[in-house]
């Protein structure tokens, strides 16, 4: 680094400024010559002789052991160098130069909590001393105290303001503050008072790389390596703006490169192994990333990309180890923490993920990314609130993410608020008008809202834009279906299923559509396959019952939901439906049974009370019949068909006006029921009023043809003749005579 650099210059500068004083022994003076021609195991054996003289002064004593200090510091020995340099304070009490050097070794040592101790003592003899306000900032740096160190920075800079290395580090404190755009301006002074510094035009340069300004990035990485073609680092980070600019193949010219001038950085090795990786070339990746961890055997970066390159090949399992490995390496390597909880959620594992989700955001609160998939870990766990939250938190991160959007929107859709749902998948389609991702999850609300037209419009986008979009194609059929479009449901059903042919639940839809078109043996083939795919599927057994009921198999019906009520107990809908089998087959006392089973499963179950009620009817255990229906009309007081089933049991009843009252609720819900007329007209006569019932009669008549109508005048003349209207009987009776 240019601050090493910096190091060794202002060292020798504040060393060798010490004059030799008159009659220096010989050993002295050679030593301050060796120093001076940085001989440095030479001069530390000559400062070892001059200090064993017994007749030097105090003056000299501590100066030599200054010097000696320097040379340890200078052949990488810094315990040594401490203990004169310590010598020399104990010795000749508190000097500012003395300070500022011990202060350097423990910088240089990565001491940099007890470097800050010793450039405070400096700071404290001399508050204007430009090198000790400058260790000081470049200390607190090192720690992370970035505002502090760029309060001492800038005192540096005021006494000495064309000192581009004060530029420089005050450049990298405010881009560990994120204040890319003052960063790029302190590397421009840094670079206009040192031209030919490379280090500053790295550290520019990684400014317009975080910034994602990478061809700038890149011609800043070019001025190094022309200014010092001998070092790797231009290369290597060269290399990184390639990658970006998705020039991968000159990006591994690059890091090969780096690599010839210094085949020994672990972590040019590591650059290698992701080019390959983004080349696809696994095996010569892992191979370059083995050669990192040969080389430095902690490198956790390493690790987390041979885990990346499992990754990218869908081997989740295997890459786990690898990501876990580079966690115990540095518990605090976020990107790891998050690569293993992606794999963890590949593979479903989705309590697993989000502890490790949850590290990484502890860790880095403003990680778009870990938010968003801690978020997503949420939804898949059902925890639907969770999931809204870190959505909301993501957005707030990057207000443009129409990911983040579309997810809180399937949120929203699964917690039933439809409103908020809608809401998001329009912002996301603001932000990303081509996002079928959030066209499909726009088009699955629209169906839960009922709004199935509206619904096919947004899907039938989507399919449009992107035809192997199997969901979208599956939610399609759903929109037709729910406007009555069986056939345009049943197509699209198939363009999901030809997407992927072993998905049960687009079988099955399909079987449905099929079996609403009437076409029972393409439905019963698409309900047999997905039983086969799925026999714990107790939903086919229903539907596939339901068709042979239609075609009156009962025997096939009932082995089916026989079945379905095994793989379901708890579930009431197969139990309906295998009493609708009995009372088919007129067993009504066995129906009767099925709908109670239901009932007691879900006390909330209107058709299995409306079934129940028939069952009853059929028996003439009228007041059962009766409660049941008041029951249903309870829970579905929009069902016409409640209030005309009631109707009929209030007239065998003989309460011809209650059943007059619930005919009348029942046909302002549906005005075209033709029988219902004629039961409302059936009972106005029971009660004399004749004209009421002529008119309720011819109605029902009218809304007939052919033999369905021949079929109600028959059974008018007989019905009114038998309960003894006899001037209304005559007059239908001859209707159906001329019929």
């Amino acid at each position: 680094m240019s601050a090493l650099r910096l190091l060794a210059v202002a060292l020798a500068a504040a060393t060798l400024a010490l004059p030799v004083q008159a009659r220096t022994p010989d050993a002295c003076a050679e030593g301050a010559t060796a120093l001076a021609d940085d001989l440095y195991a030479v001069a530390l054996d000559h400062f070892s002789d001059c200090l064993a003289l017994a007749d030097l002064s105090r003056k000299q004593r501590v100066e030599a052991l200054a010097q000696r200090g320097y040379a340890y510091y200078m052949l990488d020995e810094n315990a040594a160098a401490v203990a004169d340099y310590e010598a020399s304070l104990d010795l000749g009490g508190p000097d500012l130069n003395t300070l500022i050097d011990l202060g350097r070794v423990y910088y240089h040592a990565d001491d940099y909590e007890t470097a800050l101790a010793v450039f405070d003592r400096a700071v404290s003899l001399d508050p204007e001393s430009a090198d000790a306000l400058y260790y000081r900032g470049v200390s607190l740096y090192e720690l992370g105290h970035y505002h502090d160190a760029l309060v001492a920075l800038g005192k540096v800079m005021t006494l000495e303001p064309e000192w581009s290395e004060t530029y420089y580090y005050r450049a990298h404190s405010l881009s560990e503050m994120d204040r890319l755009d003052e960063a790029l301006a302190s590397f421009d002074k840094a670079i206009e008072f040192a031209p030919y510094d490379g280090w500053a035009f790295i550290g520019r340069g990684n400014v317009f790389f975080d910034q994602g300004r990478y061809e700038d990035a890149l011609r800043d990485f070019t001025t190094m390596v022309d200014i010092d073609p001998d070092h790797p680092v231009g290369y290597s980070h060269r290399s990184d703006a390639l990658m970006k600019l998705g020039r991968v193949e000159e990006a591994l010219i690059e890091i090969d490169g780096a690599l010839g001038l210094r085949p020994t950085l672990a972590d040019n090795h590591v650059r290698r192994g992701i080019v390959l990786l983004q080349m696809e070339r696994y095996a010569e990746a892992t191979d370059a990333l083995n050669e990192a961890l040969r080389l430095e055997p902690d490198n956790a970066w390493a690790y987390n990309n041979l885990g990346n390159s499992l990754f990218e090949q869908d081997r989740y399992a295997e890459a786990i180890p690898f990501f876990a490995q580079a966690i115990d390496i540095d518990p605090e390597y976020t990107v790891a923490l998050f690569n293993r909880g992606l794999s963890h959620f590949y593979l479903d594992a989705f309590e697993t993920a989000l502890a490790d989700f949850d590290a990484a955001v502890r860790l880095s609160p403003n990680d778009n990314a870990a938010v968003y998939m801690r978020g997503r870990t949420h939804y898949f766990l059902d925890a639907n609130e969770a999931a809204v939250a870190d959505f909301t938190r993501a957005l707030a991160l990057d207000p443009g993410d129409d990911d983040a959007y579309t997810a809180r929107g399937l949120a929203h859709h699964d917690l039933r608020d439809y409103s908020a749902a809608l809401s998001d998948f329009d912002r996301a389609l603001e932000v990303a008008p081509q996002s079928t991702w959030a066209m499909n999850g726009k088009g699955r609300t629209l169906i839960a809202l009922r709004r199935g037209g509206e619904a096919a419009e947004v899907l039938g986008a989507a399919v449009a834009q992107a035809p192997r979009y199997a969901m979208a194609h599956y939610n399609l059929g759903r929109a037709y279906y729910q406007t009555g479009n069986y056939q345009q449901a049943a197509e699209s059903y198939s363009n999901a299923v030809a997407l992927e042919p072993q998905d049960s639940t687009f079988l099955l839809q399909r079987g449905r559509a099929l079996s609403a078109l009437q076409r029972y043996d393409d439905a019963l083939s698409d309900l047999s396959i997905v039983i086969d795919i799925a026999p714990d599927d107790s939903d086919a057994f229903v539907y596939r019952g339901q068709i042979y009921s239609e075609r009156e198999l009962f025997t096939e019906a009932l082995a089916d939901f026989d079945r379905a009520v095994m793989l379901a107990p708890e579930d009431a809908w197969p139990l309906n439906n295998r009493g609708l089998v009995f009372a088919d087959k007129g067993e009504y006392d066995a129906a009767i049974v099925d709908y109670s089973a239901a009932i007691e499963r879900d006390k909330g179950y209107f058709a299995a009370y409306h079934n129940r009620g028939l069952a009853y009817h059929e028996l003439r255990n009228l007041a059962e019949a009766l409660a049941d229906f008041n029951q249903a009309a309870k829970l579905q007081p929009d069902d016409a068909d409640v209030f005309f089933a009631r109707g009929d049991v209030h007239y065998d009843l003989g309460e011809y006006q209650l059943a007059i009252a619930d005919y009348d609720e029942g046909l302002h819900l549906n005005a075209t029921a033709p029988w219902a007329l004629w039961s409302r007209g059936l009972s106005y006569a029971q009660l004399n009023e004749s004209d009421q019932a002529r008119s309720d009669l011819d109605a029902a008549l009218e809304m007939l043809g052919g033999e369905e109508r021949s079929d109600m005048a028959l059974r008018t003349c007989r019905q009114l003749a038998g309960q003894g209207s006899i001037a209304l009987s005559l007059h239908y009776c001859g209707k159906a005579a001329a019929r």
